[in-house]
């Protein structure tokens, strides 16, 4: 990404927050509200894990030495899900009035032209009997959008590793993935969808709150905020993977792969920051541009072990994965109009700029705050 690019993102995020400051009403927030749910430092998990190696050379006098700094590893809450029943109502202030009316306009535009109608909403439909009694079926949509707060926080914080999601990017929308969302196909058709027990949300299949497969806005679950939790684990796992049968840009990358910011030939401290670089003062008076060098795993989303925060209708305060059962039906956690919204934590690990060229790691037994 350009330094151009990232001034763009920059005064379009300074844009948003400036005008985030309308009050949101109960089962919505904005972004300033989003501001404050994603400084959660219980979620963040910060450790050091191991140390780095810097060369360091200086002409005058002609001499080297090496530095070091911690290698660091945390959550950062990159991506916000949301979900909602009627096509466009994300509970996102701010998306509702942008990408909101985009979406719904694109989903009828897609239902028409295939079968020549305009789409309907979602919520209960009917019920049925399942393997705890009886349950439902519910419909939800749901959207998958790049956090600017984990953006900015970490835009030129040293004790952070760089976010990868990109603000306000919309890496998933149901109802412009109208035909795989709505018809389950051709998810239904694959081993996850007919494998019973294969891919649950929860311990098992008796105590399941329903199945990632078919990835579809379609489930069987009494519980409403369990069914939005389902609907936002299935956007998840479609965003966090490649080649899928869906309309959906992907986040992340399977396997380890080095990450670099920071020109450390630039002259200015400017020029430095747009690239990603700390403007470090390596010597008395003397500055330089650091890299940052960040080795992330993002691979697909894992219902057993991914970290979710609800933030909407409620701040849990926590993060855990879907599928526990502990305080699901506390009644706070039920939405009124059927909205609901969750932070999406991902690990990253990195090394704390250092001055002069970046050589190698080491892991260390590994310290933390919590």
């Amino acid at each position: 990404m350009n330094a151009r690019r990232r001034g763009r993102q920059t005064r379009a995020l300074v844009l948003v927050l400036s005008i985030a400051g309308t009050p949101s009403f109960a089962g919505t927030f904005n972004t300033l509200d989003l501001a404050e749910r994603s400084a959660n430092v219980d979620c963040l998990n910060w450790c050091v894990v191991g140390i780095c190696f810097w060369l360091v050379c200086t002409p005058f006098p002609p001499s080297c030495s090496i530095q070091t700094t911690p290698q660091i590893r945390h959550n950062l809450p990159d991506l916000v899900a949301t979900v909602y029943e009627q096509p466009g109502e994300t509970p996102w202030d701010e998306l509702r009035a942008t990408l909101g009316q985009a979406s719904d306009a694109g989903l009828n535009a897609i239902t028409n032209a295939l079968l020549g109608v305009d789409a309907g909403g979602g919520g209960y439909l009917e019920d049925s009997e399942g393997l705890n009694g009886p349950s439902q079926m519910r419909f939800k949509e749901a959207s998958v959008i790049g956090n600017p707060i984990a953006y900015a926080a970490t835009r030129n914080n040293r004790f952070l590793c760089r976010s990868k999601a990109e603000p306000f990017f919309p890496y998933f929308v149901s109802e412009l993935d109208a035909l795989a969302w709505r018809s389950g196909l051709p998810d239904s058709l694959s081993l996850e969808a007919v494998t019973p027990g294969l891919r649950e949300i929860g311990p098992d299949v008796i105590r399941s709150w329903s199945s990632v497969y078919p990835r579809s806005g379609f489930m069987h679950q009494a519980d409403d905020a369990r069914a939005g939790a389902v609907a936002a684990q299935r956007a998840m796992d479609v965003t966090t993977r490649t080649g899928q049968p869906h309309i959906y840009t992907p986040y992340g990358w399977d396997g380890p792969q080095e990450m670099v910011w920071g020109d450390r030939f630039a002259q200015t401290r400017d020029d430095c920051e747009a690239t990603g670089g700390s403007w470090d003062e390596v010597a008395d008076n003397v500055w330089q541009c650091a890299e940052q060098r960040s080795v992330q795993w993002l691979p697909g989303s894992d219902e057993d072990t991914d970290q979710w925060q609800m933030i909407s209708p409620v701040d849990s305060g926590r993060c855990g994965p879907f599928g526990d059962p502990s305080d699901w039906s506390d009644p706070s956690y039920q939405s009124d109009d059927g909205r609901y919204a969750w932070l999406y934590w991902r690990p990253y690990q990195c090394c704390i700029p250092g001055p002069g060229i970046f050589l190698t790691s080491v892991p260390t037994p590994e310290i933390c705050l919590q």
